[in-house]
């Protein structure tokens, strides 16, 4: 066996550790979140992933943003309009779960977040953001969302809302970060 199978080998097993530790998240989640109603239907559009390549790509270049890092996990996504998804934010609990510092932070949120939206609503075209390092020595995380007309726009899934690429602090891309989606 080659160093190509041993890195095949490695990545296939990283895929399969992430997978389950995103399950593990929703599953919190769930648990912590108070019993809801059905959800509302979203009307999802599957898009490959060079179409949310291109939208990410050129959503990134308009800002004059580097991708120090994109990993694209599917050959399919499913996408929203901007309006369902609003409904999808509505009726998310994510924001809901205890913040524990170190244990169910930011970077927890945000998998927390993608993974309840694929499971609930089966719209996938969601990243996971880490940002760089701030002045501060802090890295934050947050998602990427991808509409079905191909427009993109940051999200904090702590607070529910969309927030600017380019405010400094802790959404300041400018300076790079990595993508997964």
């Amino acid at each position: 066996m080659g160093i190509y199978d041993t890195e095949l080998i490695a990545l296939r097993d990283f895929a399969s550790f992430q997978t389950a530790y995103i399950t593990q998240l929703h599953n919190v989640i769930a648990r912590l979140s108070p019993a809801q109603p059905a959800p509302t239907a979203v009307e999802a559009v599957r898009v490959d992933a060079q179409f949310l390549s291109n939208s990410i790509y050129k959503y990134l270049s308009t800002l004059g943003v580097p991708v120090a890092s994109a990993h694209f996990v599917d050959a399919a996504y499913w996408l929203c309009s901007r309006q369902d998804f609003d409904v999808v934010v509505r009726e998310d609990a994510t924001e809901r779960a205890a913040y524990l510092v170190d244990r169910f932070d930011c970077d927890d949120f945000a998998h927390g977040f993608r993974a309840a939206v694929s499971a609930r609503y089966g719209v996938t075209g969601i990243a996971y953001v880490e940002g760089p390092l701030t002045t501060g020595g802090v890295l934050h995380a947050f998602n990427l969302v991808v509409f079905s007309d191909g427009v993109v726009a940051l999200f904090e899934p702590q607070a529910d809302q969309y927030v600017e690429p380019l405010s400094g602090g802790l959404y300041d891309l400018a300076k790079g970060g990595l993508i997964e989606i």
